[in-house]
């Protein structure tokens, strides 16, 4: 007990010293040993409490990096991974195999649509059959410019489709998230893949395990979101204590078929690939679920604000690939950030589309929204903002779904990767063209139509302003805000 004692008061004084001036932890001061008897589980709770808050203190300032980390004795770094689960370093990702890629030969012999049509934005899932559709993700998993290089190195052809159809026996027949979906977002993963250039920064491991997490990650949705499953105390709810508990469903059941073997689309990983894999999926599918939105645009924003030195440099010099400054310190060094992105943009992708293709989405969101909200009206729960068919506009719940959710995410995402203004530009055009529909068919006040138009020209600028991307001063006058 004395041993504990002694390690908490040097504890605190390793926090003390090593937190930011100002910046000391109330909290601290309100534990300080003053005498009081402990019993030696509650002393040794103290104790590792006050580790992980000086771990946490190290990581963000950098404490622990390669050097001082070699420089500790066995029994400090395995307190450190093993109870604090902290990583000295990151770990390396599986490199490239570029050149291992078969001989080839169409997986895919006759597509259902023009090659042309995959690659647009105005890809319709929609009017394909059920096979179509699994022919379509085929040729993006195998015969595509990504997948000539990504799917024919690391997966089987007939593992993969057997396995695609597992996953669509898996998904239900809701009005929007459905299998359609899940082939819709890996197609347009696929188009995002092509434009941020992920041959110059991203490996086959990474873009396989991101395209099948596309394809996966709805599988088994009902229909219902996630504040409704913690409000109805479903079983999902319980199982993973209201933390994301579709997306944490998503994610086991993509893995539970795979642990047959002739469906496991990950058989021909050895074992560092398929953890690199597995991580991947995991996070991607988990950065779906939109509470998560935000935090991943904060994110985003950190890395260019901290990165601007190397981030303000003329669009023009990014036409014929990645600077390689900005490659290697803002790309490369924050891959698993940019596949979580990519996921979540694809998923909630239907504004980037033409308007005909939004407008066919959005209007199955809604219905799936006024379907549960039929079901919280008979159940007496309090009904979702979106989900009332009696006071929801069809036609106006867009704008504010483009303006408060999606546009932060776009402008970011193209602000680190310019080569993306394209979507901001339709992005902008579909915001336009929601708010004349809106107006035509339901007749607001002209208050209403102008605040809305405020909001229109709000992003129209911004978008702007990132197309037309000149270097900025990295300096800034003192005073002036970030």
């Amino acid at each position: 007990l004395r041993t504990s004692h002694a390690m908490a008061a040097v504890l605190n004084q390793a926090i003390r010293r090593n937190k930011p001036e100002g910046e000391v932890d109330r909290e601290l001061d309100d534990e300080e040993d003053n005498g009081e008897e402990l019993d030696e589980t509650a002393l040794l709770e103290r104790v590792f409490k006050k580790m992980a808050r000086l771990t946490s203190v190290f990581v963000e300032l950098n404490v622990l990096d390669n050097p001082k980390w070699h420089s500790m004795d066995a029994e400090s770094q395995g307190v450190l991974v093993e109870v604090m689960q902290y990583k000295a370093r990151r770990e390396a990702r599986i490199p490239s195999r570029k050149g291992t890629m078969p001989p080839y030969v169409s997986v895919v012999h006759v597509l259902p649509v023009e090659k042309e049509e995959i690659e647009s934005w105005g890809m319709n899932f929609l009017k394909l059959e059920p096979s179509e559709r699994l022919e379509v993700v085929s040729y993006i998993m195998f015969d595509s410019s990504v997948g000539k290089v990504s799917g024919r190195t690391w997966m089987e052809v007939d593992i993969f489709n057997a396995f695609a159809a597992e996953v669509s026996l898996g998904y239900s027949d809701n009005p929007y998230h459905s299998f359609t979906h899940g082939c819709d977002v890996v197609g347009s993963c696929f188009r995002i893949l092509q434009q941020v250039r992920w041959e110059e920064w991203l490996s086959e491991v990474d873009t396989v395990a991101l395209l099948v997490s596309a394809l996966c990650h709805d599988i088994g949705h009902p229909g219902k979101t996630n504040p409704f499953l913690v409000e109805t105390r479903d079983d999902l709810a319980l199982r993973y204590n209201d933390k994301s508990p579709l997306e944490n469903m998503h994610c086991a059941r993509l893995f539970e078929i795979c642990t047959i073997n002739d469906l496991n689309v990950f058989r021909k990983f050895d074992r560092a690939s398929y953890k690199q894999a597995r991580s991947v999926c995991i996070a991607g599918i988990l950065y779906t679920d939109n509470a998560q939105h935000f935090d991943l645009v904060k994110e985003v924003r950190k890395v260019f604000e901290t990165s601007l030195e190397v981030c303000d440099v003329d669009l023009k010099n990014f036409e014929d690939g990645f600077p390689t400054q900005y490659l290697q310190e803002v790309i490369r060094k924050n891959t698993m950030l940019w596949i979580k992105v990519i996921l979540h943009l694809a998923d909630v992708s239907n504004p980037l589309k033409t308007f005909d293709m939004n407008k066919l989405w959005a209007m199955r969101v809604v219905d799936e929204f006024f379907a549960q909200g039929d079901e919280e009206k008979r159940l007496g729960i309090p009904i979702g903002m979106l989900n009332d068919r009696d006071k929801v506009n069809r036609n106006g719940a867009e704008h504010g779904f483009i303006n408060f959710l999606l546009a932060p995410l776009v402008i970011s995402v193209v602000r680190v990767f310019p080569m993306c203004h394209p979507l901001g530009t339709q992005m902008v055009n579909n915001m336009a063209q929601w708010h004349q529909t809106w107006i035509r068919e339901s007749k607001p006040p002209e208050e209403d139509i102008q605040k809305r138009q405020a909001d229109i020209d709000k992003c129209r600028e911004q978008v702007s302003e990132l197309v037309t991307r000149k270097p900025r001063s990295c300096k800034r006058d003192a005073g002036q805000p970030p």
